[in-house]
C-alpha cells in the first residue's frame, strides 16, 4: 500500500497550477522507500511535467535536512544550464489522506536513461562529456549533486543528457541505499559510504567514473572500490587503455588521488573520444577489405624501398627510426635504445602514455641509475594515477639529479597531492634556497602549510 494518495486531478504547485494526469506514479525510487513521480500538465499549456513527491516517512526522518534541501532547489531554480533539468516549482503538500509531503516539478523527459536503449561508445562518451559539462556547472556554483547514476541521467531525443535528482542522497540513509535497486550503493563514493571524511565535489567524480563504466560494459560495479581493469572481452579494444585509465582515476579510493576537478576528467574525456573516433574508422577500413589492406601495403612498401635510392643517409636513418616496430623494442636489451624509444612515445601525448611507460620501466631495470628515465616516469604515473609510483620516481629523479629545481617543485606537488604537506614544504623551502625569488613556489608552500595542523 502506497504512503501517498494523489489521485488524477490533483493541483500541485506554488506559483502555477499542475495537475496530476494519473493516479498511479511513472516510477518509485529505492524500491518505494523514498520518493513517487508522477506525470502531471501545466493548467495554462497543457505541457507535460514531472513531479516528484517525497514520502512522509523520510520528512520525519531527515527533517533536520529539509531546510538545507529547500535552499539548495532555490539556487538550483534561479540556475539554467542546458545539460541539468530544469526545476520549475518546488513546495510543501498534503495528500488526500492529510499526509504532509515535499515536492519537486521538473521537465518531463520521456525517453528514459542513458541504459535505457542501446547507444555506442561514442554516443556514451559524448553523453559522459555533457554531464561533465553540467557538474562543472554545479560545482561553480557550489552545488555538489551527491547521487550521479545512470538512473539519474536522462536523454531527451537520444542526444541530449538531463542531469536530476540533485541534493537527494542528503536523504539517503545508510539502509536504504543498502536495499537499493542496485542492491548496494554501487555508485556512492567510499567517504559517502563510511562518512569518514567531509563530503567534497570529489564524490561525483568518483560516481561517473563508476557510472561511464556501467554505461559501456552494462556490469553494475561492486559497492565502495576502485575499478582498476575492464572486461577481458575489451581488453583488444583501441580505446581500452585511455578508458581504463579514466575508469581506474576517477574511483580512485582516496578522494585527493581522483581528478583534481570535473574539467581534468572531460578533458580526458574529449581525447579518448577523439581516439575512438579514429579507431573506429580504422577497424572499419579493415574489416571491408583484409585483402585490399594487404595489397596496399606491399605497394607502400615496394614505393619505401625504391624511394630510399633517392634519399640521402641521414634521411633514410630517420625514416628507419620512425617506422621500426614497437615489438621489437619489446624485445630489446638495449638501454639507451629502450629510453629513446620511451621518450619518443612520452611526447606523442597521453595515449601513448602506457607503452612509453613499459619502454621506461625495462630501461631502469637495465640500468637503475640513469638520472635521465625517472622524471620522464614520474609524469607518466601522475597522469595515469599511480601516485605512489609517480612519487617514487620523483625521488629517484631527485636523488639523481640533487641540483635540479624542478625535479624537486614536481616532487613537492605529489607529495601535496597525496596529503603529505610537510614533506611537500621540506622539498619546496630547499628551492627557495637557491632560487629565494621564486614567487610561485612561495604560494604553493602557503597553500601546503593551511594544510599542515
Amino acid at each position: 500500500m502506497t504512503e501517498l494518495n494523489f489521485p488524477a486531478g490533483f493541483i500541485f504547485g506554488e506559483h502555477d497550477e499542475y495537475m496530476i494526469l494519473k493516479s498511479t506514479p511513472l516510477s518509485r525510487d529505492i524500491r518505494n522507500t523514498f520518493a513517487e513521480v508522477y506525470l502531471a500538465v501545466k493548467a495554462k499549456t497543457r505541457k507535460k511535467f514531472a513531479v516528484k513527491v517525497l514520502k512522509p516517512s523520510i520528512i520525519r526522518k531527515f527533517d533536520r535536512v529539509i531546510n538545507d534541501f529547500q535552499a539548495e532547489i532555490k539556487i538550483l531554480m534561479e540556475l539554467n544550464h542546458r545539460y541539468i533539468i530544469k526545476i520549475e516549482d518546488f513546495g510543501t503538500i498534503v495528500d488526500v489522506d492529510g499526509m504532509p509531503s515535499f515536492y519537486l516539478i521538473t521537465e518531463f523527459i520521456p525517453h528514459g536513461n542513458i541504459l535505457s536503449k542501446e547507444y555506442t561508445f561514442n554516443q556514451h562518451i559524448n553523453f559522459s562529456l555533457q554531464v561533465c559539462e553540467g557538474l562543472a556547472f554545479l560545482h561553480k556554483n557550489k552545488i555538489i549533486h551527491r547521487d550521479i547514476k545512470p538512473d539519474n541521467i536522462l536523454v531527451y531525443e537520444g542526444k541530449i543528457v538531463k542531469i536530476v535528482d540533485f541534493g537527494i542522497a542528503k536523504f539517503y540513509s545508510d539502509e536504504d541505499m543498502i536495499s537499493s535497486v542496485v542492491g548496494a550503493p554501487a555508485y556512492a563514493a567510499p567517504e559517502q559510504i563510511s562518512k569518514s571524511k567531509p563530503i567534497t565535489s570529489q564524490v561525483d567524480i568518483y560516481s561517473l567514473g563508476k557510472t561511464i563504466y556501467t554505461t559501456i560494459t552494462k556490469i553494475v560495479p561492486p559497492p565502495g572500490g576502485q575499478i582498476t581493469e575492464l572486461p577481458e572481452k575489451y581488453l583488444d579494444c583501441p580505446w581500452s587503455e585511455n578508458f581504463t585509465h579514466i575508469i581506474k582515476r576517477s574511483t580512485e579510493i582516496v578522494p585527493s588521488s581522483r581528478y583534481k576537478d570535473i574539467n581534468q576528467l572531460k578533458n580526458d574525456l574529449k581525447k579518448l573520444y577523439q581516439k575512438s573516433k579514429i579507431s573506429k574508422f580504422k577497424i572499419k577500413r579493415v574489416k571491408k577489405s583484409r585483402t585490399s589492406l594487404k595489397v596496399t601495403f606491399a605497394f607502400l612498401l615496394f614505393v619505401f624501398i625504391i624511394t630510399i635510392g633517392y634519399l640521402k643517409k641521414d634521411e633514410f636513418l630517420s625514416i628507419y627510426q620512425r617506422f621500426r616496430s614497437i615489438e621489437f623494442f619489446k624485445r630489446s636489451e638495449n638501454q639507451e635504445e629502450l629510453l629513446q624509444k620511451g621518450v619518443e612515445l612520452f611526447n606523442l601525448g597521453y595515449g601513448e602514455y602506457n607503452q612509453a611507460r613499459i619502454f621506461l620501466e625495462k630501461a631502469v631495470k637495465l640500468k637503475p641509475d640513469n638520472p635521465r628515465a625517472y622524471p620522464y616516469l614520474g609524469r607518466i604515473y601522475s597522469e595515469l594515477g599511480m601516485l605512489d609510483k609517480s612519487i617514487i620516481s620523483w625521488e629517484i629523479a631527485v636523488r639523481l639529479n640533487p641540483d635540479n629545481l624542478e625535479y624537486k617543485i614536481n616532487l613537492g606537488k605529489m607529495y601535496f597531492q597525496a596529503d603529505i604537506y610537510s614533506e611537500a614544504v621540506r622539498e619546496w623551502k630547499s628551492v627557495l634556497e637557491k632560487d629565494p625569488s621564486n614567487k610561485i613556489v612561495k604560494n604553493l608552500i602557503l597553500a601546503a602549510e593551511k594544510n599542515i595542523k
